[in-house]
């Protein structure tokens, strides 16, 4: 159902290649630290790269155990300025609860 290939610290994402710290993502290519994007490449916080621009700026990040972490802090802020999903069922009808795919009249009950 979900296809992802190479993604290093990704949530809810499908159909991505060689990303990083993406959320909530759909058909990415070379997308480091986005949130909300559809079919996109070569970008990093949302904002679009040439390939070799990128490249260059991924090695430089990755490159360096200081840069990732301060990356992993930037990340962090940027995607709570976007909004976000209620839940993240799929084809679920009358049913509550997070991460319900293709259920009928379902209810997740969590005693915390």
């Amino acid at each position: 159902m979900f296809k992802i290939l190479k993604i290093i610290f990704g949530e809810n994402n499908n159909n991505c290649i060689d990303c990083g710290f993406i959320l909530n993502c759909n058909g990415c290519t070379n997308c480091f630290g986005c949130v909300n994007l559809r079919n996109a490449s070569n970008q990093i916080f949302n904002k679009q790269y040439s390939k070799e621009e990128y490249n260059q700026n991924i090695n430089s990040i990755l490159g360096s155990y200081e840069k990732l972490e301060k990356f992993k802090r930037q990340f962090s802020e940027f995607k709570k300025t976007f909004p976000m999903k209620e839940n993240y069922n799929l084809k679920s009808i009358n049913s509550k609860g997070d991460y319900l795919f293709e259920c009928k009249m379902s209810k997740i009950h969590l005693n915390v």
